[in-house]
């Protein structure tokens, strides 16, 4: 078996991409018109469009990667792997014809499983750029967010901890963790870190980190406790008080979308008051991106709480904060798009979608007008009733091996 890898600008450094080669290696070509089959590693839905392009290779196209149970890959490709790469390598190995591969499926194949052991001891501490060293520390989440892919189609596994414990000591503070939830914390003096903020004010690790990350999502109580993971803006003021003592610049995320620009003013009226302007608090607000498999899957688009002004939010946080900085935040459209492609399930959607894409959100949503699939049709208090649990596309035949 001969096996290209198609990459583009962006990801050719990617960990996903360097454990692919490193795993197949032996399977590689560096000519398409050598191989037997051209791999495609897809870990964003904006980047479907890398299928379309690796099929000019004139080969059957595999594709793979985080989003691999998106359909869409499934109806652009020839075929789709599903799960870790180690059980496609091992598949390769055993001379398994790709069709008959158990976590493999295509348009006629729908039968889903997904392959999701983890060879830990296989995983290399890849080095990016001048400083960063990433590795594979876990995958899946055991908060399981309601908005959150990754914290549902997959189960939640971490490495060894002695084997984290051993990549922490080769990389010390440039370790770049691979992982939705890092059960063994931020490590002292970090360069970066991504936490979860009740046990980053809990005292949880990140002592003098340099700068961390986490997500606040929503500012209603209500919704972050059902949605996510019922961050306050107690725990917030609680943060920047650690934050500030022990010098650690702050990322914040939060998701627009679904409260309203009266409830987010409310929040940041509410938080403490400091005039120092270091370190820095960022602000980071994306639009809500209902996706698959998660309680958000059919999400009403219709519902979704526009025009949110962060200009006004930093007015109104910078009035008793000078640590803060507000990003700017895209429009609407984009977030409408991603959610357009995943809920997409077939290639005359796929072209609807691209001839949507410049249009304004509401012009997005008239042209789909009566497809309910595309636009969805659950409300906020629909999705708010149930319960953490992944809930399939109805695209999928699921396996009890799956």
């Amino acid at each position: 078996m001969r096996l290209y890898l198609y990459k583009n600008k962006t990801n050719v450094k990617e960990y996903s991409v360097r454990l692919v080669e490193r795993l197949l290696g032996q399977y590689m070509v560096d000519d398409p018109a050598l191989a037997d089959y051209v791999l495609v590693s897809i870990c964003d839905v904006t980047g479907v469009g890398d299928i379309v392009k690796a099929r000019a290779h004139g080969r059957p196209v595999i594709a793979g990667g985080m989003i691999s149970e998106y359909p869409l890959l499934n109806e652009l490709a020839d075929y789709v792997w599903h799960g870790e790469i180690y059980g496609f390598r091992d598949a390769l190995d055993a001379a398994t014809p790709v069709p008959d591969m158990a976590s493999i499926t295509s348009r006629d194949k729908r039968d889903l499983v997904i392959d999701q052991r983890i060879a830990w001891r296989e995983n290399p501490i890849v080095r990016v750029g001048a400083r960063a060293m990433y590795y594979y520390v876990a995958k899946g989440c055991p908060v399981r967010c309601k908005y959150c892919y990754i914290g549902n189609v997959r189960k939640y596994q971490t490495v060894p901890e002695a084997r984290y414990r051993k990549a922490l000591r080769a990389a010390g503070k440039n370790l770049m963790p691979i992982a939705a939830y890092n059960p063994y914390g931020v490590p002292a003096g970090a360069n970066v870190g991504e936490t979860l903020l009740k046990r980053y004010v809990a005292g949880e690790g990140a002592t003098r980190a340099k700068m961390i990350r986490s997500g606040v999502e929503f500012v209603t109580p209500d919704l972050s406790r059902n949605l996510a993971k019922g961050v306050t803006i107690d725990d917030v003021n609680e943060a920047l008080a650690r934050s500030k003592a022990e010098g650690t610049k702050m990322i914040l995320y939060h998701i627009a979308g679904v409260e309203t620009q009266d409830a987010i003013d409310d929040f940041f009226s509410s938080v403490a008051t400091d005039y120092a302007t270091t370190p820095a608090v960022s602000i980071v607000y994306t639009y809500i991106d209902p996706q698959p498999f998660t309680p958000f899957i059919d999400f009403d688009l219709r519902r979704k709480v526009t025009g949110i002004d962060t200009k006004r939010v930093y007015r109104i946080v910078s009035e008793r904060n000078k640590r803060f900085r507000v990003m700017p935040l895209a429009g609407p459209e984009k977030s409408t798009v991603r959610t357009l492609l995943a809920r997409a399930t077939s290639e005359e959607d796929y072209r609807l979608v691209k001839s949507l894409a410049k249009l304004r959100h509401d012009e997005m949503l008239e042209r789909i007008d009566g497809r309910t699939d595309l636009m969805g049709c659950a409300g906020l208090e629909e999705i708010c009733a149930r319960p953490r649990k992944a809930i399939a596309p109805a695209y999928w035949r699921i396996s009890d091996a799956a």
